[in-house]
């Protein structure tokens, strides 16, 4: 314990996994003071919790650092699994960021220090993590997470996308500057639980982009294509009527571009063809009334 006090207080961060074999007293002292989290009851399924099999887990903070790049389903960004729970200590305090459906917490952060505590096992015995594709992006983005003074560097941003901006929790200025290509602005610097953060509109051109607050640099980020943009598969009709509901034209790529965009703007262009059929009916009246000549 008395390591890991010296290793927070250099700055270090702590990832705590509470498996079956933990002795919570040893740690209690410890969360306590350095993480205002008080470790309570194990529960353990089948147990001391009724007829359950397994406690489920599937709600987190998607604000979080460590879950941003999840959603609930939405179709950009992949779904966190549901995670079975089978013994878990239950603990107050801290700031949870992953509960289990009946709002119990699982996942906790500290809210002063860079603790992050895992109230269940890594072990089949005590819950299915591990079994998931899920498993390891998390603990690295965990890792990641404490690790870092900021997590600014530590994502992969697209060009076109608004980004929101983790800093340090050392930062002090009151508004941020962003310089890149073809860009230089003044952001303000919210905070939240999580610590200070900017949080940018809209990436600009690909680039390398810097910020700076007061005369410190907060940090550095690279902006890139999206790669989606170089995709050459075709969109199926089925998904156009979805986005567009119908109200759309199709170019096959063999008809003129600006010729089909004046059609489905102002409809076909006739009076080509109205002229042409006015010269017929002149040639053909002047056919009608022309008087044969008289033979002598």
């Amino acid at each position: 314990i008395n390591s890991l006090q010296d290793f927070l207080n250099h700055g270090g961060g702590i990832f705590i996994v509470f498996g079956k074999n933990v002795q919570p007293d040893v740690y209690s002292e410890f969360l306590n003071y350095n993480a205002e989290i008080s470790p309570r009851t194990r529960y353990t399924a089948g147990e001391n919790s009724g007829n359950q099999n397994y406690f489920e887990m599937r709600e987190y903070d998607l604000n979080h650092p460590i879950f941003k790049i999840y959603s609930r389903g939405g179709p950009e960004k992949p779904e966190i699994p549901a995670i079975k729970i089978k013994s878990f200590m239950e603990t107050t305090g801290g700031i949870v960021i992953g509960w289990l459906t009946d709002k119990r917490p699982v996942i906790t952060q500290s809210k002063n220090n860079k603790i992050v505590l895992f109230g269940s096992g890594f072990d089949t015995d005590c819950s299915d993590i591990v079994l998931h594709s899920f498993f390891v992006p998390f603990v690295v983005r965990t890792v990641e997470f404490l690790a870092a003074k900021s997590n600014i560097g530590q994502e992969y941003y697209l060009a076109g996308r608004q980004v929101s901006l983790n800093l340090s929790a050392q930062t002090q200025a009151l508004s941020a500057r962003l310089i890149g290509p073809s860009c230089d602005i003044n952001l303000p610097i919210a905070r939240s639980a999580y610590g200070p953060f900017v949080n940018i509109a809209e990436t600009g051109y690909p680039g390398f982009y810097t910020l700076l607050g007061d005369s410190d640099t907060l940090g550095y980020m690279a902006v890139n294509p999206d790669s989606n943009e170089s995709s050459e598969l075709k969109i199926p009709d089925s998904r156009l009527k979805e986005i567009f509901g119908g109200n759309y034209s199709y170019l096959d790529g063999k008809s003129d571009i600006k010729t089909a965009i004046v059609q489905a703007k102002y409809g076909m262009e006739l009076w080509k063809y109205c002229l042409a059929l006015a010269l017929i009916c002149l040639i053909i009246e002047s056919l009608l009334v022309r008087e044969p000549k008289t033979k002598t």
